[in-house]
C-alpha cells in the first residue's frame, strides 16, 4: 500500500466530472488499498479517486461500519426528505459548511470485480455517498454549502471530528 496526497481546491481536476472505469484498465484492487491508507492517515469517511488526482468514478466510504469502494456509482434515487448538517471535505481543510442533502438515497455501482449492486443507503450513510458522489461530478461542498464556507466547526453534534470530514 502507498499514502497518495489528496488534492486541495482550487485544483481544476476537482471540478472535472470524472470518466467511467471499464474492467482490466486499472488496477483497481490496488486503488482501493491506497485510497484507504490515505483516508485512513487523513481521519476522513470517504475518498474520491479525483480527490488524489485520478479523474475517474471511484470512490471509497465507510458505511455499515467497513470502508467500502464503489466502481461508477450513480445515485437512482433521493428521498424528499431531507436534512441540513455541518459537512469538512479532506480537499478543502479547516472549512467546514451547511449542506442539505436527502436523508435516504439508491446507489447503482459495481464492485472491484464489477459486478453490479444497487444499494439503500439512509442518514449519515447516504450522506456520506452522496457526498462523494458529487465529487465525481465535479461539485464540492462549496458549491452546496448554505450561506457560504466557515473556518472551525460551528455546530454541535454527536459525532466526532473524524465523522465530520468526508
Amino acid at each position: 500500500m502507498a499514502k497518495l496526497t489528496i488534492i486541495t481546491e482550487p485544483h481544476p481536476v476537482l471540478h472535472q466530472v470524472a470518466r467511467r472505469i471499464q474492467p482490466g484498465k486499472l488496477d483497481l484492487a490496488k486503488l482501493y488499498l491506497d485510497m484507504q491508507e490515505t483516508m485512513a492517515e487523513a481521519e476522513g469517511v470517504g475518498l474520491a479517486a479525483p480527490q488524489v488526482g485520478l479523474p475517474i468514478r471511484f470512490i471509497i466510504a465507510s458505511v455499515g461500519g467497513e470502508v467500502r469502494p464503489f466502481v461508477n456509482p450513480k445515485i437512482v434515487w433521493s428521498s424528499s426528505q431531507s436534512e441540513v448538517d455541518e459537512e469538512g471535505c479532506l480537499s478543502i481543510p479547516g472549512l467546514y459548511g451547511l449542506v442539505e442533502r436527502a436523508v435516504e438515497v439508491e446507489v447503482e455501482f459495481e464492485d472491484l470485480e464489477f459486478n453490479r449492486h444497487r444499494q439503500r443507503f439512509a442518514g449519515f450513510d447516504a450522506r456520506v455517498i452522496q457526498h462523494e458522489i458529487d465529487h465525481l461530478n465535479g461539485i464540492l461542498i462549496s458549491d452546496r454549502a448554505l450561506g457560504g464556507l466557515y473556518e472551525g466547526r460551528r455546530r454541535e453534534s454527536q459525532r466526532t471530528e473524524e465523522e465530520m470530514t468526508i
